[in-house]
């Protein structure tokens, strides 16, 4: 058994996964399984993959019928065979040596997970025909006791990136990805993973080769019917999981409390009030509806935001939509 299976979803991601592919084989540590969950593609994603597969055996193809990222990822999560697991998305690129560090890191640290930071790059990124290597041992390492108070400290919250860590799969005790939301699907997972975790080792180094702002992105796709209901979908369970019967007066509390109301404004206010008005009347009366049930349920509480995002989010909530937009600017 090998001691880390990375789960890897695809999806007609072709342009960018020979790439991708290819990082994973040139890994310094070399004791994997990459499992690459085929998730319904159309392209040749499946031939490129059976070409790793027959030359490396540490690859692995499953081929299912289409259900997403949050469902290709749960479904790598049941197939891991492995004590530790990683993710990888198609698009981006690991540096030689980053399950080394996670490695080496969460069993010298003794921690439930390990984690690294991440480089954005463009589109068209090579990766350096030489890295610049590291002894992990010598790395400066800080190491979490209770990683969602940490995530907290921030007003904003931490990262929430899943694809930066590996993670002890017994510790992460069920937790699984959320289906029907995406985005927001690696910020549920991640405070999920952060509330049963005791202990996170963090290292500063950026060895993951990041691809933002293409057009196979979720974000690249601008705003849906299927975005505004992820985003209340996500609220939603956030509240349930981390908010519901739990104490109002406590810090933390009012902290996750703001987190979620910020998340509601920036998704379903925000993004919408900035569109051409030409374009947004149905998306626009979408927006409200949804803004307006949470804020009935007690999900999205205008006052823990700040005052200027307080004000156009009480004008939005009553349809004073011109005026919500020229508070925001």
């Amino acid at each position: 058994m090998p001691e880390i299976s990375l789960i890897l979803p695809l999806y007609n991601g072709v342009k960018y996964l020979r790439p991708c592919l290819d990082s994973v084989v040139a890994q310094t540590f070399k004791d994997f399984e990459c499992l690459c969950i085929n998730d319904g593609s159309t392209d040749d994603t499946e031939i490129i993959v059976k070409e790793f597969t027959q030359i490396d055996a540490r690859f692995t193809l499953f081929n299912k019928s289409n259900g997403g990222v949050s469902d290709a990822r749960n479904f790598g999560l049941e197939a891991a065979g492995s004590p530790y697991v990683a993710f990888l998305d198609q698009d981006d690129m690991l540096h030689p040596q980053a399950l080394e560090v996670l490695y080496y890191l969460v069993e010298a640290c003794r921690t439930d997970a390990s984690s690294f930071a991440f480089k954005r790059i463009p589109l068209d990124f090579t990766p350096p025909e030489k890295a610049r290597l590291y002894d992990p041992s010598k790395l400066k390492v800080k190491i979490v006791r209770d990683p969602l108070e940490d995530f907290f400290k921030n007003r904003r919250g931490g990262r929430v990136e899943i694809w930066t860590r590996l993670y002890k799969k017994a510790a992460l005790d069920g937790v699984r990805f959320p289906k029907g939301v995406q985005p927001a699907e690696d910020t549920l997972f991640t405070l999920k993973a952060f509330s049963v975790l005791k202990s996170i080792a963090f290292v500063k180094e950026q060895l993951l080769y990041y691809r933002t702002d293409h057009d196979t992105s979720v974000m690249a796709k601008g705003v849906t019917k299927k975005y505004f209901k992820s985003a209340f979908i996500a609220a939603v369970e956030l509240w349930n999981t981390f908010l519901d019967d739990k104490d109002k007066r406590s810090r933390l509390y009012r902290r996750i409390d703001a987190y979620v109301s910020t998340m509601v404004f920036k998704t379903l206010i925000t993004r919408i009030l900035k569109r051409e008005k030409s374009k947004q009347e149905e998306m626009l009366a979408l927006a409200h509806t949804l803004a307006l049930e949470l804020h009935r349920r007690g999900v999205f509480h205008p006052s823990a935001l700040s005052l200027r995002r307080r004000l156009v989010s009480l004008l939005f909530l009553k349809k004073h939509f011109k005026l919500a937009r020229f508070a925001q600017m």
